[in-house]
């Protein structure tokens, strides 16, 4: 694992550390938290991709 890999990491396990505090005291998480998340994952999931080997151009 690479350094940058490990703070991109950070937000996710932050979030998800959220979710369960919130889940446990009965209240509802925003929507546009679960939004950015999903942004956030994308642009995660995207970096990763490029960054993992050689590909032929995509």
């Amino acid at each position: 694992m690479t350094k940058h890999r490990i703070l991109l990491s950070i937000p996710i396990l932050l979030y998800g550390m959220y979710i369960f505090v919130v889940i446990q005291n009965d209240k509802d998480v925003p929507l546009y938290l679960h939004l950015l998340f999903a942004i956030y994952l994308m642009f995660f999931v995207h970096y990763e991709d490029n960054t993992e080997g050689k590909h032929d151009g995509f």
